[in-house]
């Protein structure tokens, strides 16, 4: 009889609760690692192509790898947040065709979790700004894969455990979502993946060209056409 095993892994970068305001305000963000939110008070704004998800309180949000979005606060916003990369040993992600922000009701053991996760790995908050642009660089992310790198194995398999536990809450919506039209293609869906899941690796535009049979400077205008970042600042 086949077992079925776990495929994938994460590393964490970032873990902070932080309490935001009106500068919280910062379009076309789209990420190489997942966001994952829990709101405790006040409320704010994600928004894309797709639609609007209102951020209040007693909520967690994912935004998984590369899903364009706008993040916004118009007043103040109480949040808890999680970044974190995906590793998978058969190279497709958990939300390999499921792009999309989910929405799901907080409960006491998700909310212990994440203070659990803060207790055990200090000094992952964002101390240059919360500003995406100044702090998704790949010199700040081996910072933290060096963190990663010194956890004991009892804090990094407990690491694990909490981020596959509060991942799972959002995974039925994933089983049950509906097939939806969009404007980024298959071949640049497989793409996306493909970058996700070899961030360690020293990527080439030709390299990412060939995956996708396409001329690389067509490729690299299309890429930042549909993902408003430029495929050779990724690369």
């Amino acid at each position: 009889m086949a077992r079925r095993v776990i495929q994938n892994s994460f590393s964490l970068l970032n873990v902070d609760r932080v309490r935001l305001d009106k500068k919280w305000n910062y379009k076309n963000v789209i990420s190489p690692y997942y966001r994952l939110y829990y709101i405790d008070e006040g409320r704010g704004l994600i928004s894309n192509g797709e639609g609007k998800w209102v951020l209040e309180r007693g909520y967690m949000y994912l935004i998984p790898a590369f899903t364009l979005c706008d993040l916004h606060c118009e007043k103040y916003l109480g949040q808890y947040f999680i970044h974190f990369f995906e590793d998978s040993g058969n190279g497709i992600s958990v939300f390999n065709n499921n792009r999309k922000i989910y929405k799901v009701k907080a409960n006491n053991r998700d909310i212990s979790m994440q203070n659990r996760l803060l207790e055990i790995n200090p000094g992952r908050r964002i101390n240059r700004s919360d500003n995406p642009k100044d702090y998704e660089k790949n010199i700040h992310y081996q910072e933290y894969e060096a963190l990663n790198n010194k956890q004991s194995m009892s804090v990094f398999y407990e690491t694990q455990g909490i981020l596959f536990q509060l991942l799972s809450r959002f995974l039925s919506s994933v089983n049950n979502a509906e097939p939806r039209h969009s404007a980024v293609t298959p071949k640049l869906i497989d793409l996306l993946g493909y970058i996700q899941l070899n961030l360690k690796k020293n990527l080439t535009v030709a390299e990412l060209a060939r995956i996708v049979n396409q001329h690389p400077d067509y490729m690299s205008r299309m890429f930042q056409k549909l993902t408003a970042i430029s495929c050779w600042s990724r690369t």
